[in-house]
């Protein structure tokens, strides 16, 4: 009898294990983990990393605002299974000192500039989106402006109010102060404000932008006027 030897390559395999964990793959639902979570930041953005201020199981449900802050208010849903939602809007409420709630700000103007103009005058310029402050928007640009190196403090008279246009989405504003004495620093704040049951409601903000004055050159020219000498000269 013949023998043959031969090798069959292949024919067996080892492979290689891998161990790994896959958190959360599976899940075992708790009943008593499904709620609504309210997070509460007085006058601040809220850790939404940290515990809620308050829970409940159903919608609607009271949580105490303190009074003489703003509260930015953000609620968020957890499930059964642990998993919370990731919204992070907030509503913000003011509640004063005296506990009432104030009513809804504007928001601030943006691209707030002040420039020097003829005869030590002072431009000011702004924009203002009131699309964004739908049922609470601003009416009225209320100015402030300081010569002494002070900050415009928002609690006194306003140097100037002017109504607003609003045309596309944005109000625009384009106002002359009156003349400065040459070389003085001018500081200008610019809020949108709105009025409610014969109440002021002014945007929050602070920061002030300035200018010096330079009173070189003579007073800017009317339009009207300007115009009129263009005019003439095309009829000579």
């Amino acid at each position: 009898m013949a023998t043959y030897y031969g090798m069959v390559r292949g024919c067996w395999r080892v492979y290689q294990a891998y161990n790994t964990h896959v958190r959360g793959l599976w899940r075992t639902a708790e009943t008593a983990l499904a709620r609504y979570e309210l997070h509460d930041g007085e006058d601040d953005s809220p850790d939404l990393d940290a515990a809620a201020s308050a829970t409940s199981a159903t919608l609607p449900f009271s949580h105490a605002l303190s009074a003489g802050h703003t509260h930015h208010l953000v609620v968020r849903q957890r499930n059964a299974y642990g998993l919370v939602s990731q919204n992070v809007d907030e509503t913000v409420i003011e509640i004063a000192a005296d506990g009432s709630q104030v009513a809804t700000r504007p928001s601030a103007p943006y691209d707030v500039e002040a420039d020097a103009a003829a005869g030590g005058t002072v431009r000011v310029r702004a924009r203002y989106n009131y699309l964004a402050d739908a049922g609470h928007e601003g009416t009225t640009w209320a100015i402030w402006q300081t010569d002494d190196g002070s900050e415009p403090d928002p609690t006194d008279p306003e140097t100037a109010t002017v109504a607003m246009v609003k045309r596309d989405g944005a109000a625009r504003l384009d106002w002359t102060s009156d003349a400065y004495t040459d070389g003085l620093t001018v500081k200008t704040l610019v809020r949108a404000r709105y009025a409610s049951g014969g109440s002021d409601i002014d945007s929050t903000n602070t920061a002030s932008v300035s200018c010096v004055a330079n009173d070189d050159g003579p007073a800017t020219v009317a339009a009207d006027a300007f115009f009129a000498r263009a005019v003439a000269r095309q009829g000579q």
